[in-house]
């Protein structure tokens, strides 16, 4: 199988989490996320440290 690569990074890590709610909250107000996403790249291959939460394994 042949992979072409956009593009490559190393060093640091992070994930991008969205968290959706049914309604926009009012001021002060917390809401339970109804979904929890990560959003991932096509073409784009990551690599440095990642800790040992579920995102990172």
């Amino acid at each position: 199988m042949s992979h072409t690569l956009d593009l490559v990074v190393v060093g640091s890590l992070n994930v991008d989490l969205t968290a959706r709610v049914q309604r926009h909250p009012s001021p002060g107000e917390t809401l339970r996320a109804t979904e929890l996403t990560t959003r991932r790249r096509v073409g784009v291959s990551a690599f440095g440290p990642v800790g040992n939460r579920d995102t990172g394994r």
